[in-house]
């Protein structure tokens, strides 16, 4: 399983919803990519009084032996740090229903690289099911993040 963001925003069967803070903006797609046309990218939002959730979610994907790493370009342009929280999320059940996904990595914006960096999460855990896989964006008035050419399977 490969998207490179190249296309229609969000790609097909990706869900983009948020916790209902700061809804003005959404996950789309942003032309700094690592390789290609586009990247998926989230902007912060200093309007908000509480923390802001933005979601970005994949479709059913299934899980095997040989197809157990989430692998991704991801980075955040700014060296200051501004508290966001980014993760990946996996739920065996639902594409839209946030309470169904449990936190499988987290990183804080002062991890996250300041140029387009590869990263990977292991999904072993997950053997024999299939999961949708989310990556959720923390923040109140936070920092931008990108991701690009986002795979499961064996490591770019």
């Amino acid at each position: 399983v490969t998207e490179r963001f190249d296309g229609t925003f969000p790609p097909a069967g990706w869900a983009v919803f948020d916790n209902g803070v700061g809804t003005t903006l959404s996950w789309e797609s942003s032309t700094t990519s690592y390789s290609g046309a586009g990247a998926a990218y989230i902007d912060y939002d200093c309007s908000v009084t509480s923390n802001a959730e933005d979601w970005l979610v994949t479709p059913l994907i299934p899980i095997t032996a040989g197809n157990s790493t989430l692998s991704y370009y991801h980075f955040q342009p700014d060296n200051s740090d501004y508290g966001s929280v980014y993760e990946v999320r996996v739920s065996t059940s639902s594409q839209t229903v946030d309470t169904t996904f449990i936190s499988v990595d987290t990183l804080l914006e002062s991890g996250v690289p300041q140029a387009y960096t590869i990263y990977t999460v292991d999904l072993s855990a997950y053997v024999g099911q299939s999961v949708y896989i989310a990556f959720v964006h923390t923040q109140n008035c936070g920092d931008d993040y990108y991701i690009d050419e986002l795979a499961v399977g064996p490591t770019h």
